[in-house]
């Protein structure tokens, strides 16, 4: 199941008590707060939770290499000091660190000189960690489809089926996928003469232009891309996402996406002339509703400060974290949200066997940047493996 909290908690726990310490300490008559005073901002600006976003992380990083350390001989920022004993810094990241003045220095090798080179390497781990898993790389479980598994996919087939028909049920169609450049052709945007034109010119001509036939052709090519082209094909994706991904100690399924960011680009085989879409997926946060309990609230999960943790989103956080995954959606940042899990997906555009076309997944793979999500598939394949 998610984790509750991350080491980031018992972090800031071991800095509240240390400044309840200081501060009674220094109270009475002829205390003098100043230190207590100039700690306890600190502490508050580095702004320290399980819900840090990678630019979070990057913040607090910076003012914590800006605290002046006073050694024997002089007194440095912490990225002089952390550097001449071997630790990484921002630097490791081509990233300067941020020049605060702070009224106060820290004692070299004292225990608050010792907490904060944890404080900064477990943030720095964390940072790259989330780096990493927000460029796709290095996720904790991965699955390749075969064409069996393909074949099994109750979505992939329902896709199919759906897509022989020449429009959707609701009769909605690409062209607002269009608008907000979630969709592409050879990789290049299609620039729209009318957004308030259901039919615009420029789209048509575009698409056409690419498929080769009309799209007032019932059952072309043309006419496929343009009425199950966009965002029948993400939900087709993220249903997938829904009927595969279950929490990993317990087995428990019924996990529904949230936050998404997608991108599907339409191209051809040089070769053949076969038209094929391109997708990528990226679930940035999900949610989960006890099916046994209906009175039981709807949980909100997203990846946590360290990265990869999947952490239930408090009443608190759930404003900032649906604001950050609205600006990764819309374009605003890039890679400022760890995805909990990516598709990717290659649907070729192939022949009905009635004189018409139809979409299908032939290619298919998903990966999880988190321990606390599994693919049902990656079980399917290990068994099978192992027969």
């Amino acid at each position: 199941m998610p984790k509750e909290y991350t080491q980031i908690t018992n972090t800031v726990r071991i800095w509240n008590a240390f400044l309840e310490r200081m501060k009674r300490k220094n109270q009475g008559f002829f205390g003098d707060l100043a230190g207590y005073y100039f700690l306890d901002k600190f502490f508050k600006s580095l702004q320290l939770s399980d819900n840090m976003s990678p630019s979070d992380l990057v913040n607090a990083l910076r003012l914590l290499e800006s605290i002046p350390i006073k050694t024997k001989s002089t007194i440095a920022p912490m990225a002089q000091n952390l550097g001449k004993n071997r630790y990484r810094t921002l630097q490791a990241f081509d990233m300067a660190a941020k020049h605060v003045r702070l009224g106060f220095y820290v004692t070299e090798n004292s225990w608050l000189h010792r907490f904060l080179i944890e404080n900064h390497q477990m943030l720095l781990s964390n940072y790259e960690r989330a780096y990493l898993h927000a460029q796709g790389e290095l996720p904790f479980s991965e699955v390749d489809y075969n064409q069996k598994q393909i074949s099994e996919s109750q979505a992939f087939y329902d896709m199919e089926t759906t897509s022989q028909a020449t429009e959707l049920p609701d009769k909605s169609t690409i062209m607002n996928d269009l608008k907000r450049k979630g969709v592409t052709i050879y990789n290049a945007e299609i620039c729209l003469g009318n957004n308030n034109n259901p039919r615009d010119p420029m789209a048509i001509k575009s698409i056409e232009g690419f498929a080769g036939d009309s799209i007032d052709e019932p059952n072309s090519r043309a006419n496929k891309i343009f009425n199950f082209g966009g965002q029948f094909l993400e939900a087709v994706m993220l249903q997938e996402f829904t009927n595969t991904t279950q929490f990993a100690d317990s087995e428990i399924s019924g996990i529904e996406r949230g936050a998404v960011k997608g991108h599907i680009n339409w191209t051809k085989t040089p070769d053949t002339g076969e038209i094929y879409a391109q997708i990528t997926m990226k679930v940035l946060s999900c949610s989960y509703a006890d099916q046994q309990n209906i009175f039981a609230p709807q949980k909100i999960y997203a990846i946590a400060s360290d990265g990869c943790s999947l952490i239930e989103v408090d009443d608190e956080a759930l404003g900032t974290v649906l604001q950050r995954c609205s600006a990764e959606v819309l374009g605003k940042t890039e890679g400022n949200v760890v995805p909990i899990c990516e598709m990717n997906a290659t649907v070729k555009l192939v022949p009905d066997g009635m004189d018409g076309y139809k979409l299908q997944v032939d290619q298919f793979h998903t990966q999880y940047f988190t321990p606390d999500l599994v693919s049902t598939k990656a079980y399917k394949f290990n068994y099978d493996f192992s027969m």
